[in-house]
């Protein structure tokens, strides 16, 4: 089955709005290299004090490697001392035994892709587990790497490997040419984490440490993610292992052990998860005061242990987290998370813009049809043998009140939950039984009852993760800003755009996700679900919390959605809402279908006045209660 014809592609723009942003300030950077390679004139240029501050340069490397999967992703690895190990123990051993290896060309290519393999094969494993345990492993695996490099000959046993006495090892380039590389490959590293935080990559990263219920909801497979993030955030680790032998010259098991661990997770939580420069910031104070605060190591345990205190009761975001004056101005000058601030009282929904969006009609002939479906938890029976078909081009509401298995069926049609009998089929391919995220790609979007959102982003970043999945583009050329990824970029601003417009949120569009008022944050929810370019929306509960011009634009929306033939599939509490605008109504109690009709049918069904009113009379007084009564009383 074809995905869905998109939605307003390859549109230039919504609303006069440019869909140009900046990811990335060359000049404050030039101004940080600068800084940094002039401080060996100012605390001196000999081999001692070079070897110090390439020290901390290595360990900062590893630490960006531990953001991108911890503070971008947000998976809690807590061993990124293995994957170090094995980048540096590789280079080592290979310098140590064959003279055509001892460059530093070949130690870096060698060590970064042992780190790599690493990374899959620590990742593929344990990330089945996810969550506590995923800490547990990757911390377990980097205890474990010492205490086996300690029993093999090869790396040099618990002594490790002086490549000092290695005859033809040569440190070259060395000196202060080795100390100015150093320099630019992390300013290298912190341009790709900064690319990779603004890029379509980015953004799947960021909807799946929101949750994967969310990142499924977006056709995302939250296991591939996880393990590419593993992957890239191996490579500046291992990178960091084999900069760290080749400058200080010696590696051993005392060099990587569970501390690195967890000195590394301190850098990343006092500079800032998820941010760029945060992990450059925590390791000159964790690192560098350790090399050049000599007082400080004896007491470095009880030192880190208040300084983490300190910054999660007061920065719980970091140094460079934006709560911070400080924080935003590292944000605004290196590219990184970056938001602006305002407050619930200043948003509102504005009327549709005439450059809103403009549905192309859906050529789809296939309904989502169930048939005797039913979901029991324990003795409770939420949904029993419920049959409902959604057609495109129509409205299917389902009705009834609270604990009647609305949620549940939604949830069973978009694959959070399966059903314990029954089919649920979209044409003729069943449904029951796939996962999440392959529903979305199979061209079903839903809201949720509880807005999902990304909101350490900003509104319209929440609608380009979902628009990603259908502007043609690849990760990679989105991170490394090749013509392709720009253009896909560009593209996916502009359809958020329209999406938002549709909505009446066009002038929020750059404002954080988490300043949004609750009813603000489901018009959210359905401008990415119309920005996926579905076949069918599931929409649960998406009046609620609305004021009355946001309910009568979202009315209208729906309306536009079903003349381009999406079908909708609508539950929903605003009882005249639903009699305005749904072609069919399924009315459920205590899971059970009890009418399904049209909106006059239900109407003035004496069972649903009975289950909505408590009226137990079919006389035209209550069927005129249930239906005008309610539409001037503001819903049920």
């Amino acid at each position: 089955m074809n995905p869905p014809l998109g939605i307003g592609r390859r549109t230039p723009g919504a609303g006069g709005v440019r869909t140009r942003f900046r990811w990335f300030r060359p000049a404050p950077l030039l101004a940080v290299i600068v800084v940094v390679a002039g401080l060996p004139l100012l605390l001196g240029a000999d081999d001692v004090v070079l070897g110090q501050i390439e020290f901390v340069l290595a360990l900062s490397l590893a630490a960006i490697g531990l953001n991108i999967v911890s503070g971008y992703a947000g998976q809690l690895a807590l061993g990124p001392g293995a994957m170090f190990a094995i980048g540096a123990y590789t280079a080592a051993v290979l310098a140590a035994h064959f003279p055509w290896a001892a460059g530093l060309p070949f130690m870096c290519v060698s060590g970064t892709l042992a780190a790599v393999l690493a990374g899959l094969v620590i990742a593929i494993p344990s990330l089945r587990a996810g969550g506590f345990y995923l800490g547990m492993v990757t911390l377990l695996i980097a205890a474990a790497v010492p205490t086996v490099v300690s029993n093999l000959a090869a790396t040099g046993g618990s002594g490790g490997i002086l490549l000092l006495q290695v005859s033809w090892f040569n440190q070259v380039p060395g000196g202060i040419l080795l100390y100015l590389l150093m320099v630019v490959l992390v300013v290298v590293f912190l341009i790709f984490s900064s690319a990779l935080l603004h890029s379509r990559l980015g953004r799947r990263f960021g909807a799946l440490r929101s949750g994967e219920v969310l990142a499924s909801s977006l056709g995302i497979s939250g296991y591939r993610t996880k393990l590419l993030a593993f992957v890239l955030g191996a490579i500046p680790t291992g990178m960091a292992g084999v900069l760290y032998v080749y400058s200080q010259q010696v590696m051993s098991p005392q060099s990587a052990t569970t501390n690195l661990s967890i000195s590394l997770l301190a850098v990343v939580v006092i500079g800032g998860f998820g941010t760029v420069v945060g992990p450059l910031l925590g390791s000159a104070i964790v690192f560098g005061s350790g090399e050049f605060l000599g007082g400080l190591q004896e007491l470095q345990g009880i030192v880190y242990g208040v300084l983490l205190l300190l910054v999660v009761e007061f920065m719980p975001e970091g140094l460079a987290g934006s709560s911070q004056p400080w924080g935003r101005f590292l944000g605004r000058v290196s590219g990184g998370r970056l938001r602006r601030t305002t407050t619930a009282g200043e948003v509102s929904v504005q009327p549709r813009s005439s450059a809103a969006l403009d549905v192309p009609r859906i050529a789809n002939s296939n309904k989502v049809v169930l048939t005797g479906v039913s979901k029991s938890f324990g003795g409770i029976h939420a949904v029993s043998c419920v049959d409902l078909v959604v057609s495109p081009g129509a409205v299917h509401a389902v009705i009834g009140p609270n604990g009647s298995g609305k949620t549940t069926l939604v949830n069973l049609i978009s694959g959070y939950q399966h059903p314990d009998s029954g089919e649920i089929a979209l044409g003729e391919r069943r449904l029951d039984g796939l996962r999440p995220y392959r529903l979305s790609q199979l061209g079903i979007a839903r809201t949720f009852q509880t807005p999902r959102l990304n909101l350490e982003t900003t509104v319209i970043e929440n609608v380009m993760v979902a628009a990603d999945r259908w502007v043609r583009g690849r990760d990679f050329s989105s991170v490394l800003r090749g013509p392709g990824g720009r253009r896909a970029d560009r593209e996916s601003r502009a359809r958020a755009l329209q999406c938002l417009a549709s909505v009446g949120l066009a002038g929020l569009a750059d404002e954080p996700a988490d300043k949004m008022p609750h009813g603000i944050q489901r018009l959210i929810e359905v401008a990415r679900a119309i920005s996926m370019s579905p076949w069918f929306i599931l929409l649960d509960e998406p009046a609620a919390g609305l004021a009355t011009a946001e309910i009568e634009n979202l009315t209208q929306v729906i309306r536009r959605l079903t003349q381009s033939g999406v079908g909708i599939l609508l539950v929903e509490h605003n009882v005249p809402v639903v009699l305005d605008i749904s072609d069919e109504i399924t009315v459920l109690n205590f899971g059970k279908v009890i009418r399904h009709g049209s909106s006059e049918d239900v109407r003035r069904d004496p069972d649903v006045i009975q289950v909505f009113l408590g009226v137990t009379e079919t006389d035209a007084g209550a069927s005129f209660v249930f239906g005008q009564g309610e539409r001037d009383a503001g819903g049920a």
